[in-house]
């Protein structure tokens, strides 16, 4: 097989990609009449680099809507400014990339319309310096401030005072220019001091411009409300704030005056107070009265802060009724009586009892003591031998007296010879398979001596006779029989015994019961008031009275927001079979909360849930305050709700702040809603306390106090650049990159500052006058052959950081270029190995000597083959 001779060669052709379009146009800058917009470079060139691009316009207002060319000269960077444009009309954009093989990409995707109009222009404003600090004025003369503005459009001005737009009013003018912002208060008072707000608005955004001014004038009122503490029928405990207002001079004392509600003259009741409280005494009990304080600063008397009426009088209340009177020792005229003393005294001391008597076959009760009794205890005599009697008793404190107790029983007036009366109500309350609890009342009387125990009898059914339960002194109403059969069946029955050694008659049959095991889950019985939210004032006393059943007794707990109760002398949990009895004497607010009483036995648990609130001024907001937004004139507080809120919704929230050089507390605002508050008008590098305070309607709460916060800007000088080098190199000049720092200290970097050092020098010499915005820079008026060592700077709001550390030294000198191509090469001679070729060098050398060449060899092979011709069939 042979091949033939090639063919003749083929045209030539280049294989050629297509180009990708290029990124979306951006409108970068924007004016009436021309367009700056910007794109990416195509992700794909086709395999030759992009050289040039063509910007196509298309106006929105245009019947046709036809893409019309922009640019009539080869743009060669991405980015380009469309001129000729009408203001206001609208225009989409779109590019197309060409490459060096001439190949054009098709269109980027459209700008989406952009108008052509002016651009926008945030608000700004030049004020006089003095603004910075406190504007002072005297009162009576005229408060002028003003500010030159600038923005496009021009902004819109607004003047605020403590955050509220000012009201119109006679003394105020408001003058507005399009360069000038001013305002006029006449005739200042001291309500037009605090802080004031000039705003500027436009499309551009706002700018806020605060000022503080202080009017010399007499002070404000103090701040209320004014607190009545301590009321007693002759005297009480005043107490008020600092004023809001201190005509801006200290305050160096008060005056306190009284008024009786049915005179109309005020009369001074004390001059010259240096506290924020008084003491006042000497006044009439049962009266009512008003109090007001005024603030005095070296410029006069200020205006009053009045109080609400109170009436002069204790706050006491009568005792509650002591316990039930109990005879102890009986003879046929007297009777030894004692009780014990109330469980609420009414807040005063009990001063003594009132003990009573009534015979039974009367209805008058006459009193046992003519001089006040102060003990628990009392002999009672003059009585009628063989007479029946009963007895009450109550305690008397400094209001007056109190509630009766409860009646005694009836006791016989008699020498201890006869037997007492048989025990009332034997039961069984409560029975296992070996035993039998059972409970009994006393008797009605004990036969003129104590009653000092009991005989428990018991009896086999149904044939059994009575035999003895306790071989020991019973001297309690209650007792468990043990030692008994299982599923056997019982009677029981109970005789008293006096002090005298007489025994009365047995008591009535508790009936038949059968000893064995049953098992009763647990069962609560409590006041459906109870199963509704209860509200206890502040200082009362909160009482959960529960009956229980269930058997075998179930275990009893008490737990408040699931935790076990603390008993303590305030808090007291009294508890038998049958009942249990909670009492919270002299509630406070955190005493609120669920309560739950708990029943536990083999038969199951049951839990009764008890809300409960204490109505009171709210407890402390939930801390800790926050303090943000820092800077030399304000900060922003927040804050939680009280987690005690005094059983009413807060109202509002009292906002102060202390300076800590001073003591006194200052109001920021008093009717703060929600739980955060931007605070203006501080004194930059002062040092600043706050405190936020709950009112509901029972009053103000706990104060919440932040930590000590420094009023200064937020930002402090960025760290250095780092990675400071030169890219590129001349003999006049170099370009210099770096990175930017690694915290820019709270502030925006503006722009970075660069100085150079010669080697031979020890100066260091800065190279741009204004700070450059990018990471780079060239360096140029440098000396050919010079080394130069460079460092950058960082310059923020604080000013300008610590310099970088020095780069590396380079030298200034032009750069080395590769040469021009050599000539075309000639064959000389050549044999069946080897060819002799010849040429000419390079016409520029690129600036240093020719080392060599690169010679590159093309080897064409040529093959002949032969090739059968194919045979035919």
């Amino acid at each position: 097989m042979y091949l033939s001779l090639s063919s003749t060669i083929s045209e030539s052709f280049v294989a050629r990609d297509p180009c990708d379009p290029p990124g979306t146009p951006e409108a970068v800058s924007i004016s009436k009449n021309q367009i700056r917009i910007q794109w990416t470079k195509p992700q794909y060139d086709g395999g030759s680099k992009v050289n040039g691009y063509i910007v196509e316009r298309k106006d929105l207002a245009s019947p046709d809507g036809r893409w019309v060319r922009a640019n009539f000269t080869n743009i060669v960077e991405t980015e380009y400014t469309v001129t000729g444009l009408t203001e206001n009309e609208q225009y989409e954009f779109r590019v197309i990339a060409r490459n060096a093989a001439g190949i054009f990409s098709e269109p980027s995707d459209s700008s989406g319309p952009i108008t052509a109009t002016d651009e926008i222009e945030p608000p700004r404003a030049s004020m006089d310096p003095k603004y910075k600090d406190v504007i002072v004025v005297n009162a009576g003369e005229n408060l002028l401030l003003d500010a030159d503005i600038y923005g496009k459009p021009i902004p819109e001005v607004l003047w605020l005072k403590e955050g509220k737009e000012m009201d119109k009013a006679l003394r105020t003018e408001v003058k507005t220019t399009q360069k000038r912002a001013a305002m006029t208060i006449k005739d200042v008072t001291k309500l037009d001091s605090g802080h004031y707000d000039l705003i500027l608005k436009n499309l551009g955004g706002t700018k806020v411009f605060p000022i503080t001014v202080k009017v010399l004038d007499k002070p404000g009122p103090p701040t209320g409300p004014m607190k009545v503490t301590g009321v007693m029928a002759d005297r009480c405990i005043l107490a008020w704030s600092e004023p809001a207002l201190d005509g801006g001079a200290s305050i160096t004392h008060y005056v306190l005056e009284k008024r009786e509600t049915s005179r109309l003259s005020w009369t001074v009741a004390a001059s010259g107070i240096k506290g924020l409280y008084h003491k006042v005494t000497n006044l009439l009990p049962g009266d009512e009265y008003i109090f007001r304080v005024r603030a005095v600063n070296k410029y006069g008397i200020g205006d009053y802060l009045e109080s609400e009426p109170i009436i002069a009088r204790n706050p006491y209340k009568p005792p509650s009724a002591p316990g039930s009177p109990e005879a102890s020792l009986i003879t046929k005229d007297s009777i030894v009586l004692s009780w014990t003393a109330p469980e609420q005294t009414g807040g005063a001391e009990i001063e003594g009892y009132h003990l009573e008597k009534r015979d039974k076959d009367s209805v008058r009760w006459t009193k046992c003591n003519r001089q006040k009794l102060t003990d628990t205890h009392f002999k009672v005599t003059g009585l009628i031998t063989d007479h029946f009697y009963e007895f009450r008793v109550a305690a008397e404190n400094e209001v007056g007296m109190g509630d009766f107790s409860e009646l005694s029983l009836f006791y016989r007036a008699c020498d201890a010879i006869t037997p007492p009366g048989p025990p009332h109500h034997p039961k069984v309350t409560d029975y296992t398979k070996t035993s039998v609890s059972l409970s009994w009342e006393k008797p009605e009387y004990d036969g003129g001596a104590k009653v000092s125990g009991y005989t428990i009898e018991r009896r086999d059914l149904p044939e059994g006779r009575w035999t003895r339960c306790n071989f020991t002194n019973v001297p309690e109403t209650h007792y468990d029989v043990t030692g008994l059969t299982e599923n056997s069946q019982y009677d029981f029955r109970v005789i008293a015994k006096n002090a005298a050694g007489l025994f009365s008659i047995p008591s009535d049959n508790t009936g038949p019961i059968t000893i064995r095991d049953d098992v009763e889950p647990p069962r609560i019985m409590i006041d459906v008031k109870f199963r509704e939210t209860v509200f206890v004032k502040a200082g009362e006393t909160l009482k959960i009275n529960a009956d229980l059943a269930g058997r075998p007794a179930p275990v009893i707990s008490w737990t408040k927001d699931g935790k076990e109760i603390e008993l303590r002398a305030r808090i007291q949990i009294v508890s038998t079979d049958t009942s249990t009895c909670l009492t919270v004497k002299d509630c406070i607010r955190r005493d609120s909360g669920q309560y739950a009483l708990t029943l536990q036995n083999i038969g199951g648990t049951v839990t009764m849930p008890i809300n409960c609130v204490i109505l009171d001024r709210p407890g402390p907001s939930a801390g800790p305050l926050q303090i943000t937004g820092v800077t030399a004139a304000e900060c922003t507080l927040s804050w939680g709700p009280p987690q005690e809120s005094g059983g009413a919704d807060i109202t509002q929230y009292v906002v102060e702040k202390r300076e800590t050089s001073r003591l006194s507390w200052t109001l920021v605002k008093a009717d703060v809603t929600k739980t955060f508050f931007k605070v203006t008008g501080l004194l930059k590098d002062n040092d600043y306390i706050f405190r936020v305070l709950a009112v509901n309607r029972h009053g103000v709460g706990e104060a919440l106090e932040s930590d000590v916060i420094k009023v200064t800007d937020p930002y402090t000088f960025a760290t250095a650049p780092a990675s400071v080098d030169v890219t590129t190199i001349t003999g006049d000049s170099m370009t210099l990159t770096w990175c930017k720092p690694a915290n820019d200290g709270g502030s925006p970097i503006t722009g970075y500052v660069i100085e150079r050092r010669e080697k031979t020098s020890m100066r260091w010499v800065r190279v741009n006058r204004d700070p450059v915005p990018e990471f780079t820079t060239v360096v140029t008026k440098l000396r050919k052959g010079c080394e130069y060592d460079f460092r950058v700077y960082a310059e923020n709001a604080a000013g300008l950081s610590p310099p970088s550390e020095p780069s590396a030294t380079f030298r200034a000198v032009d750069p080395l270029v590769v040469p021009s191509r050599p000539t075309k090469p000639k064959i000389e001679n050549s044999t069946k190995d080897s060819v002799s070729i010849v040429w000419k060098p390079p016409t520029d050398d690129g600036g240093a000597h020719i080392l060599g060449y690169n010679l590159d060899l093309l080897l064409v092979q040529f093959r002949l083959e032969k090739l059968e011709r194919p045979q035919c069939v």
